[in-house]
């Protein structure tokens, strides 16, 4: 069973959609071929001094981390620590995280679905095998349909580098849709991966070995 673990921070001072990100993740696995084998849990409103023991408890395969990130051209997820203000949080402390809560590496993939995280993707890349980021500005809209396509072909037995393509070629196609107002939010989305490992080798589905060997050729 891969257990999916979606964390939920809190930014008031610029709320998103963060339900409805949620809601399509666990539609899109619903509608995948292999979706017993996945277990989707909810953690919303997370504070910075919970992270740790969230990930530590939980155990997950799959962390799926949405918030607020700094606008173009800087650094940090906004996340509110127990006292309810905003702590801007960068690479460093990503990096030392995931250094502390998988040093089994139990934890497969973690998908940034926020705004201007590249620095935090690949920082947390060398402590899990594969994280998604996204270069530069998303909607909330782009967030959703990316993190949809992205699931639901993980759900149907793709490999991580393959339904990172699906999704990122599906938020290409929603971008091209934008009202005008809308385009200024184009993004640009990253895959990050541990030294010697190779993305499209990395299943997180149970499938016959003649199915896995048709996607690697």
């Amino acid at each position: 069973m891969m257990r999916i673990l979606f964390l939920q921070a809190d930014c008031k001072e610029h709320p998103l959609d963060l339900a409805g990100e949620y809601k399509a993740i666990k539609n899109a696995l619903l509608r995948s071929k292999y979706r017993d084998q996945f277990d989707l849990s909810f953690q919303p409103s997370v504070r910075v001094e919970e992270l740790e023991e969230c990930l530590l408890l939980d155990r997950p395969s799959i962390v799926h981390l949405a918030c607020y990130s700094s606008e173009e051209g800087e650094e940090g997820m906004w996340i509110q620590d127990k006292n309810g203000k905003t702590k801007i949080k960068t690479s460093s402390f990503f990096s030392n995280l995931f250094s502390i809560v998988n040093p089994d590496k139990n934890i497969r993939c973690v998908v940034l679905n926020t705004c201007n995280c590249k620095k935090i993707a690949e920082a947390i890349s060398k402590n899990v095998s594969c994280v998604i980021g996204q270069e530069a500005l998303i909607s909330d809209k782009g967030a959703i349909e990316f993190a949809s396509k992205f699931y639901e072909a993980l759900g149907s037995g793709r490999n991580v580098n393959n339904a990172f393509d699906l999704a990122a070629s599906n938020l290409q196609s929603v971008q091209e849709a934008m009202t005008l107002s809308e385009k200024y939010k184009i993004s640009r989305p990253v895959l990050k991966y541990a030294p010697g490992v190779d993305p499209s080798k990395v299943f997180l589905t149970n499938m016959p070995r003649s199915q896995i060997r048709r996607q690697i050729i």
